[in-house]
């Protein structure tokens, strides 16, 4: 498997800009030869993301930035992100490919739930949380499962 890595600037909150440089690396790392192209952490939501998690409309345009990207990209990638789906902001990476882009650590957490419906998988998620902060730990176990 050929690894691509790509190194590149960015501007926090300039998702459009982002997005167009991301894809003129993936068609290079496609050009290439390459089977995978990693981002690195700051490169789609900034050196603090954890920071603009709290802020959902920044998280909304992020995420629209990786499902733009997965329409342009033209070699599945791996790309850093945060989210803040158990309440807690959390790391993840998406797996970027064929104009989808997969939260890995999210799907992951859906396996071990099981088969079911998304009210069951989010009534799961929401109960954990409940539970935790219940014993003073903060979403610290749904955080950990995502």
């Amino acid at each position: 498997m050929k690894i691509a890595i790509a190194q590149m600037n960015s501007t926090p909150g300039a998702f459009d800009a982002t997005v167009s440089s991301m894809a003129a690396y993936g068609h290079r790392a496609e050009e290439l030869g390459a089977d995978l192209l990693v981002f690195g952490a700051p490169v789609l939501m900034g050196p603090d993301p954890m920071g603009l998690a709290a802020n959902e409309a920044y998280l909304l345009d992020a995420t629209r930035a990786l499902g733009a990207l997965a329409e342009q990209i033209g070699v599945p990638a791996l790309v850093p992100y945060t989210s803040n789906i158990t309440g807690v902001p959390t790391y993840d990476v998406a797996y970027v490919r064929d104009g989808a882009a997969v939260p890995i650590s999210l799907t992951s957490m859906l396996d071990a739930i099981g088969p079911g419906s998304v009210d069951a998988v989010a009534r799961a998620i929401r109960q954990r949380r409940d539970a935790d902060a219940r014993r003073g730990d903060a979403g610290g176990q749904a955080a950990r499962l995502i």
